[in-house]
């Protein structure tokens, strides 16, 4: 029961990030490369394409982020469970998704917090 209550909550959790409603630091796009990087460091590099108003990779309004792919980091349990398996199926679907940024690493990548990805 107890194990049922933690998921229960992280999938309250996760529904709270998915449904929140389009903020500025939003990258809107299809995906266009996953870059997984291992080397001890467990992070993957998203970068879009078909973007609206110029967002990442195509010019810049990632906030003051100023790199070409939005960054996230897989050690970070939630996001491996809830937002890469979206990631995934919106380049296997060739379809668009939001993803949510929140500050920049290494001041240079967005920092992928959420995604929204229709079909639910």
């Amino acid at each position: 029961m107890k194990h049922f209550i933690e998921i229960f909550g992280m999938a309250i959790a996760a529904a709270s990030v998915f449904s929140a409603p389009t903020e500025a630091d939003d990258l809107v796009g299809k995906i266009n490369s996953i870059a997984p990087y291992l080397g001890g460091q467990n992070q993957v590099y998203i970068s879009l394409t078909n973007t609206t108003n110029n967002a990442l990779p195509d010019g810049s309004p990632g906030g003051s982020c100023s790199g070409q792919f939005a960054f996230a980091n897989m050690n970070d349990v939630f996001f491996k469970s809830f937002v890469y398996p979206l990631i995934l199926l919106a380049k296997a679907a060739d379809s668009f998704i939001t993803l949510r940024t929140n500050g920049c690493f290494a001041s240079q990548y967005p920092v992928i917090v959420g995604v929204d990805y229709t079909p639910r």
